[in-house]
């Protein structure tokens, strides 16, 4: 909130026009992504999810839940750190290199599955070549049994704003069908990015 100096009476800041303004640029990215996400899940038969970047971690705000028995759970509203896992990581890598140096300063990079310490140096050039490649693939960075595919979705000029990704049991996810996943998942990310006015 901000006071007047002459009224001394309160009124809503910036802060919270931002905020709006945040919400409402995820609503309209859900709306253009979920046909897509639907789509998606329905020639893959695996779970879809959508995140974004939000305090320096990864958030879930839409997902399609695969039809198998045998599949990964994605909740909304789910938050996970940047530097493991594809999803993070596509987010991570398509930062500004000051953006990603301050998520990476300030908390201590652990992996989820192993507890051990995860070499910073090692994942900045993992991060160069995801950046390079246009995609991420990992297998049980966040999760045993679970392996992910993602790709970085454009908002009209040209920033990447969120992460699309495949995800599923490790069993499913062989060489060759991840060749196939990437394909997948490059091209849903670009039809969702299209529909957000990017045209690059």
């Amino acid at each position: 909130v901000v006071q007047d100096p002459k009224t001394k009476k309160y009124s809503l800041g910036f802060k919270v026009f931002e905020l709006g303004c945040a919400v409402l640029t995820n609503a309209e990215l859900r709306r253009a992504a979920l046909p897509v996400m639907e789509e998606l899940g329905e020639r893959t038969r695996e779970t879809i999810n959508l995140s974004v970047v939000n305090n320096g971690e990864r958030v879930c705000i839409e997902k399609v839940e695969s039809k198998e028995a045998v599949r990964n759970f994605v909740e909304l509203g789910m938050r996970a750190p940047l530097y493991c896992g594809a999803t993070g990581k596509v987010l991570l890598a398509f930062m500004s290199e000051e953006e990603a140096r301050r998520v990476l300063d300030r908390q201590e990079l652990i992996s989820p599955v192993t507890g051990g310490p995860i070499d910073r140096t090692i994942l900045e050039k993992e991060l160069e070549v995801i950046r390079y490649q246009g995609y991420a693939v990992t297998r049980e960075e966040r999760s045993l049994g679970a392996a992910s595919v993602s790709a970085p979705i454009r908002d009209h000029t040209g920033r990447v704003v969120a992460a699309l990704t495949i995800s599923g049991p490790t069993s499913r996810f062989s060489p060759e069908r991840v060749v196939e996943l990437i394909r997948e998942v490059k091209g849903a990310a670009g039809a969702i990015s299209q529909r957000l006015g990017y045209s690059g």
